[in-house]
């Protein structure tokens, strides 16, 4: 007990008012346990202790009365030292809600701050401001200097908004280089406004990495409460729509949310949030589009088409999504779930029809999918999960990909998969690097071929391409042939393989199947 309160040896502890070393905060506690005790009843209440040396302590105290029949006589109890296990839970508590790199409370704590602000708010017939806050060209500084530097730049970052804002204002990091910001009451949009110009001027100046200058920037969405009844996700939702917005108007500007002007956005944010998870919600289709023999009518190839099964859209084609995966990521994931299912569906193919199943099937492959992933691994796993053998599934890349990632085809065609170039002659590719690159058939664009009996210098492009093909002992597809009689021009002008509605729609695995499994040939209606 003498270490506990702070008491020398030497020091007489009997007689004295233990209430002297009782936080004055917490005296009332001690006196109504005590009168609970008196009472007859048992206690434990946590009190801090003032010792008469040292820091503040805390202390678990338990009280038991004594009865001598039915009176209590006085009571007995037990005081233990718990001041380590509530530094502990304390230090896990603010671990729980802060973040480890800046100190800052994280998004769990914020939301919950914002909660409170809406209800005051509400209560007081205020507004508050939500500033979504996102740094600019930090990806550039974390990958150019490295994880470490990118970590001090974010703990700089944090230091410099703590200067702007008021000090009843919240800040909060919500991981990356986010951050958001509550301002609270606020009379006008101009009171969100003019402090997220300051933070936009402080984050422009220049940051001292080790002796590195970098710049970033920082763009901002603002969000401010209505008389409604948002709640705080709503609320972060709209700042986080208008830091969108603002990022596209171009580095360090800011953007206010209006439910009337943005709800474009904010639809096109939900299309691409659904689009991120539609391979892992099985949302993904592939639909099959048979490559022939112009002569025989034999299916040779199959082109893997991806669909995309909307919840509320319904069946998406390629052209009303494919873009937008390759403008966010999302591009990645779709192109590995595609190839995994080919893969697997091939296989399928083998088993069921044996010498009946073609030759190949054909996965489409954009540059895109380099920048942000790594397909070449995600073909090689598909076809070793599935047994098939690489020579199996052929990759079509457009011509960008020529220019793009050179080295990609040249890793492709190492691991047996032969190539082909999609949409030829509608790209910037020369020659010149086509013959330098590896690659196994070509794919004359389907523009050419809808006027091939109309242009005589589109018939001579064609002729030119099927001629290039036959020199260099390549396959040439024709693609978008929609009429016999351009299937019968092609035939003659030695294209020997074709793809289009003419021959077939692209069709769902099982329609294939059934359509191979028959005959292996397409028979005109």
């Amino acid at each position: 007990m003498r270490e506990l309160l702070g008491i020398e040896d030497w020091e007489p502890i009997e007689g004295g008012e233990i209430e002297q070393f009782i936080a004055r905060d917490h005296r009332e506690k001690v006196i109504r346990n005590r009168q609970a005790r008196l009472e007859g009843h048992n206690s434990a209440i946590e009190v801090e202790l003032k010792p008469r040396r040292g820091s503040s302590r805390i202390a678990l105290v338990h009280g038991a009365p004594i009865h001598v029949g039915n009176t209590v006589v006085g009571h007995v109890g037990t005081c233990v030292d718990i001041t380590a296990r509530k530094q502990a839970e304390h230090e896990l508590q603010f671990q729980a809600l802060h973040d480890p790199l800046t100190g800052l409370p994280n998004r769990r704590l914020f939301m919950d701050r914002l909660d409170m602000a809406l209800k005051r708010s509400r209560r007081d017939g205020t507004c508050i401001g939500v500033l979504f806050v996102d740094l600019d060209r930090f990806k550039i500084v974390n990958d150019g200097l490295g994880h470490a530097a990118g970590d001090t730049l974010l703990k700089e970052a944090a230091t410099r908004l703590k200067t702007v804002v008021r000090d009843r204002d919240s800040i909060a990091r919500f991981g990356g280089d986010e951050f958001g910001i509550i301002l609270e009451p606020l009379k006008s949009v101009d009171e969100a406004i003019v402090p997220a110009n300051r933070i936009i001027h402080e984050l422009t100046k220049e940051f001292s990495i080790d002796g590195v200058s970098a710049r970033v920037g920082a763009s901002i969405g603002i969000a401010l409460s209505g008389q409604g009844e948002e709640d705080p996700s709503e609320l972060l939702r709209h700042a986080d729509i208008a830091m969108y917005i603002a990022k596209g108007k171009g580095s360090s500007h800011l953007h206010v949310y209006d439910s009337e002007e943005d709800s474009f956005q904010q639809e096109h944010l939900h299309f691409e949030n659904d689009l991120w998870y539609a391979a892992e919600r099985d949302q993904l289709q592939l639909h099959y589009q048979p490559i022939v023999d112009l002569e025989s009518r034999k299916i040779v190839s199959l082109e893997a088409l991806v669909r995309w099964l909307h919840p509320i859209e319904g069946l998406l084609s390629p052209d009303q999504f494919i873009a937008l995966g390759e403008e966010t990521g999302a591009i990645a994931r779709i192109g590995e779930w595609v190839a995994q299912r080919a893969c697997r569906d091939f296989a399928h193919l083998q088993l069921a029809l044996g010498d009946r199943c073609p030759g190949t099937i054909a996965i489409n492959v954009s540059d895109a999918e380099f920048r942000f992933g790594d397909p070449i691994s995600s073909i090689r796993d598909a076809c070793e999960q599935s047994n098939i053998r690489a020579e199996s599934i052929e990759i079509e890349v457009t011509e960008s990909l020529l220019t793009l990632q050179p080295d990609a085809l040249y890793q492709i065609s190492s691991l047996g998969h032969p190539i082909a170039i999609d949409d030829f002659g509608t790209g910037y590719a020369s020659l010149d690097r086509l013959r330098m690159v590896p690659f196994d058939a070509i794919k004359i664009d389907r523009s050419f071929i809808a006027s091939l009996r109309k242009s005589r210098v589109d018939r001579s492009i064609i002729e030119a391409v099927i001629h290039i093909g036959r020199s260099l002992d390549v396959q040439v597809v024709a693609e978008g042939i929609e009429l016999e009689d351009d299937a019968g021009a092609l035939l003659e002008m030695g294209c020997r393989l074709g793809q289009g509605y003419l021959f077939s729609a692209p069709r769902t695995f099982n329609e294939i199947q059934t359509m191979i499994d028959r005959t292996g040939i397409v028979r005109l209606p």
